[in-house]
This record gives structure tokens, sequence and C-alpha cells, in this order.
């Protein structure tokens, strides 16, 4: 496993993924914050988030077939170009005319919000490509670090320029940021695995593609049933991100400096979580540190239900990056392992998609509860579907105890033959 540190390619996919990111992070701060100072920005941008999480829902199909069938490396290449192509030209605009106008500030966020949907997807079937399964978890947890590192760099570097520089010079920043993360991914050296060990290829439609990934979890429910538990600390993540400031300020009654520190304190227990669950795993296996991280969560979902305190608030927020990110790697790390690199894409776009769909019914949910009972009332509500998604990870015990194909992991329930073949994606 230490060969890792001798592997050239994952430093460059690090700077590469730090590049791009600290400059998306510092726009999507940015513009924002840029649009609700228009009138009916409020509004505008509401309507934006919600319309842009039905496209990216209706788009995951697609895009989990595209990554099947196209280069991953060539995938996030064309993204960088996407990226690349909308933000020169308006930051060319906001040089020359000296302002934006509301449709501008929509197509910005609009397009980190593609961006990123096809980003992730993409590089996540890259590391299961190129890299070997014994160094998944190693590859997850720092790239889990490099995340937060990245939201802490954005986060900063976003407060000192707002009130210094105009968005045209934000948005040249994120041009740069792109170009550097291009010329980064070029370098990385990459064939492209046509087929599985073995098997023939065969040439489908793009709808026959897609129903291939939904047969294959369509015959392994309890696998489907695992992964789609797994998920819902991070649909937790994002359903807390609209709660948080009604949270701090109609529930905590307290200011701006408890939303900023909130922050850090969660990405501290990301970090931490990033580099502590490897060796986690190594001791207890995954199944007992997917039951530990998720329980976090779920301790951390009910105290913010139930005990409205800002120093509470505060520390429960470390327990909330424990439990999102060391499920995240762990989750990454299984799912990498037990999926044919093949499927990779369709499979894990239909994880995103259920994801999409749950985070528009709870905003939904809570855009018309919230205002009339409270942030804890919502709270309460994601208390509930935590525990469920406990006791169903708890249920799915013989998903990891039964599979001997993917001898990793210590399970700590049966051991695994050392002549077990080991099956590569």
């Amino acid at each position: 496993m230490n060969s890792i540190w001798k592997e050239r390619r994952i430093y460059i996919l690090l700077m590469a993924n730090i590049a791009s990111s600290v400059g998306t992070g510092i726009s999507g701060i940015a513009v924002p914050w840029f649009l609700i100072q228009r009138s009916g920005g409020e509004a505008i941008y509401g309507y934006l988030m919600f319309g842009m999480t039905v496209v990216s829902f209706l788009l995951s199909p697609t895009i989990g077939v595209w990554v099947d069938r196209v280069s991953r490396k060539r995938l996030l290449l064309w993204n960088q170009c996407f990226g690349m192509m909308v933000t020169f030209p308006l930051a060319l605009w906001g040089f020359t005319v000296g302002h934006f106008e509301i449709w501008q500030l929509v197509a910005v966020s609009a397009s980190s919000f593609l961006y990123y949907t096809l980003h992730f997807p993409a590089q996540f079937a890259l590391v299961q490509e190129i890299f070997d399964r014994s160094q998944y978890s190693t590859l997850n947890s720092l790239l889990e670090v490099q995340s937060q590192a990245a939201a802490v760099i954005s986060g900063g570097l976003a407060s000192l320029l707002l009130d210094r520089v105009g968005l045209d010079w934000i948005l040249f920043l994120d041009f740069a940021t792109y170009l550097l993360s291009f010329l980064l991914l070029w370098r990385i050296p990459y064939s492209r695995k046509s087929r599985e060990d073995g098997e023939t290829p065969v040439f489908r439609s793009w709808w026959g593609d897609f129903l291939e990934g939904y047969q294959y979890l369509r015959t392994k429910p309890m696998l489907t049933l695992f992964f789609l538990c797994t998920l819902f600390p991070f649909i937790g993540v994002m359903a807390s991100n609209y709660l948080n400031p009604i949270y701090v300020v109609k529930t905590l009654n307290a200011d701006a400096t408890v939303m900023g520190l909130q922050e850090i304190m969660y990405a501290v227990g990301a970090v931490a979580a990033g580099v502590l669950i490897p060796w986690f795993v190594r001791r207890l296996g995954p199944y007992a540190t997917l039951l530990t991280t998720v329980g976090c969560f779920v301790l951390a979902t009910a105290v913010l239900a139930f005990v409205p305190m800002v120093m509470v608030f505060l520390m429960i927020k470390l327990l909330f990056g424990v439990g999102n990110a060391g499920t995240r790697v762990v989750r990454k790390t299984l799912m990498m392992e037990k999926v044919p690199n093949r499927l990779i894409g369709r499979v894990n776009s239909f994880f995103m998609g259920v994801g999409y769909i749950l985070r528009i019914v709870l905003l939904g949910l809570f855009t018309e509860m919230v205002p009339e009972k409270g942030a804890m009332w919502a709270y309460a509500i994601l208390l509930i579907l935590m525990v469920a998604a406990w006791i169903g990870i708890a249920a799915s015990r013989n998903v990891l105890k039964n599979d001997r194909q993917y001898p990793n992991y210590p399970i700590k329930m049966k051991q695994v033959g050392v002549h077990d073949k080991v099956v590569k994606g």
C-alpha cells in the first residue's frame, strides 16, 4: 500500500483537483453573493438551485453512460474546456463593460452545477480504473482531505477578494485554475480499458447501456440497499446547507461569525476522518467503521434537533464532518471494489439520481415547513431518515460477510482465503 506514495499520477490528480476546486469554490461563493444583492436576487438564486438540481437529476443517466463509454481522462479534459469557455468570455465582458447582467450571473452558477455533475463521476471512474484496488482506501482518504483543504482555501480567498476586486477578476482566476487543471490532467499517463478481462465487447444503444446498469443493480438488491443507506449522511449535509443559516439566525439568535466557525469545525472533522479512516478500517473492517461513522452523524443530527445551543452546535459540526466524510471514504472504496469498472458510471449515476430526488423532496418540504415550525423540526425529520439509514446498513451485514471476491478489507466475520481470486475493475 505504501507504493501509492511513489505514484506520480496521484500527485498530478491531487494538484489538478485543488486547482479547479479552488477556482470554482471562489466563484461559487462570489457569484451568489453578487446575485442576491440584485433586486429579487434571493428568489432567482432559490429557483436556480432547485432548477439545476432537477437538471442534474435528468442528466445523471446520460452522464453514467458517457462515463462507461468514453475515455474518463478525455471527459475530465472536456469538462475543464467547458469551464474555460464559460468563464473566459464573461471575464473579458467584465473587463470591457464593467458590469454583469443577472442572466450572466445565472449562467456562471449553472455552469458550475453542470461542471460538477460530470466531474465527480468521471473522476471516480478514472481513479478506479488506473489505480490498484489495494490503493483505493488511501486514495479516497487523500481525495477527501484535498476536497476539504480546497474548500478552506477557496473560502479564505473569497473573503479576501470579495471586498477588493470585481467579479471579472474572480472569473479570470477561475479560468486560470481550469487551464492549470487541464494542463495537469493532460500529463496523467492513461490507456483506456475497453473491456473487462476475458470479456468480449458488446456494442449497444444508449438505452441498452443504461439498462445493463439497472439490471446489474436489480440482481443485487442488498448491495443496492447498502449503498443507498450509506448515501444518507451526504444527503443530510446537503439539506443542512439550506438549514444552517436559518438555524443559526432564527434558532440560535447568533451572527455571521457562528456561520463561519461552523464551516471551519465541519472541515476539521472531515479532514480528521480523511486521515484516520484507513486506520480504523484496517482495525475494525468497513462494516463496523460504517456503523460508527453513520452513528456519529445520527448522534449529531439528534443533538441539533433537541439541543439549541451555540457551543453545542459548533462542537456537533465536528461530528457532522467525521460522520459524512468518514462514510464517504469507506463507501467510495467499497463501491470501487464491488462494482465492475465497465459499469461504474451507470451504477454511480443511479445513486446520484436517487440523491438528487431526495434533495429535491427535502428542499421542497423544508421550504414549506421551516418558516412556520423552525429548523429544529427539519432536523428531527432528518434524524428519522438517518436512523432508518443506520438500520439499513446494519441489516445489510451479509453484503460484506458473504463477498469472497474482494478480500481487501478485514471483515472480521469470516476469514477470506488468501488464494481467492481478486477481480480488478
